[in-house]
């Protein structure tokens, strides 16, 4: 579990998510810090059980109230990769936004895309594409809402199912655990602190389809 921390300090825990692991059930594993004083950490956001990437932990009731406020107001930026099929839509290089209505139905576990804001909750998101491939498009993803299971939904809708996810329209799971969704950095004020700090993650599994995407992103391959 050491192996996933990413950073630290007397409030907070910034950990990359494995694909498979749920947002609030993994905390138990990293056991008691010295900074929590014998408490739980308290699961300050959360991701979609296959998708994996940075996720915050609360060492306080006040560090929890503090950042769970950051996140609902959106003033912690998030950026996410993915890697989706192009299918038969013909994707442009650049960038664009998303604004949709979705609704989450708890009983299917599954969002949908509403007709308005009467029907569902407003989800918005700026995407870039930074390549194309014979059958992939690599984005990167800016929410700017958190919306459950969002980014999943509105590429689904777009007509790019992101690569694995069978319940958004990929035609069949992943060679890899979990789907290609990974969130690689939050950026957010520190605490008590006039300062505010990035945070970065890069994906566990890796395999050329990765690869290439850190070539598209940093220039290089890992």
């Amino acid at each position: 579990m050491e192996e996933q921390i990413l950073y630290s300090d007397k409030n907070i825990i910034v950990i990359n998510k494995l694909p498979g692991q749920d947002s609030e059930k993994l905390w138990s594993g990293f056991g008691v810090f010295p900074e929590s004083n014998g408490e739980v950490i308290y699961p300050v956001n959360r991701l979609d059980m296959p998708v994996s990437g940075c996720i915050m932990g609360g060492f306080s009731k006040p560090a929890l109230k503090f950042y769970g406020k950051l996140f609902r107001e959106n003033k912690i930026k998030k950026e996410y990769w993915a890697i989706a099929f192009k299918g038969n839509s013909i994707p442009e290089r650049g960038r664009g936004f998303c604004e949709d209505y979705i609704y989450y139905d708890r009983g299917k576990r599954k969002a949908f895309i509403a007709k308005d804001l009467k029907d569902g909750c407003k989800a918005l998101c700026e995407w870039e594409i930074l390549g194309i491939s014979d059958n992939y498009v690599f984005f990167k993803l800016f929410p700017q809402t958190g919306k459950t299971h969002q980014l999943r939904i509105q590429l689904s809708n777009m007509g790019f199912p992101v690569k694995g996810d069978l319940k958004y329209g990929s035609k069949r799971s992943d060679s890899l655990p979990g789907i290609r969704l990974h969130c690689h950095s939050i950026k957010f004020p520190l605490m008590n602190c006039n300062r505010e700090i990035t945070v970065e993650s890069l994906p566990r599994y890796s395999d050329n389809l990765w690869n290439y995407f850190y070539y598209l992103y940093y220039g290089k391959r890992k």
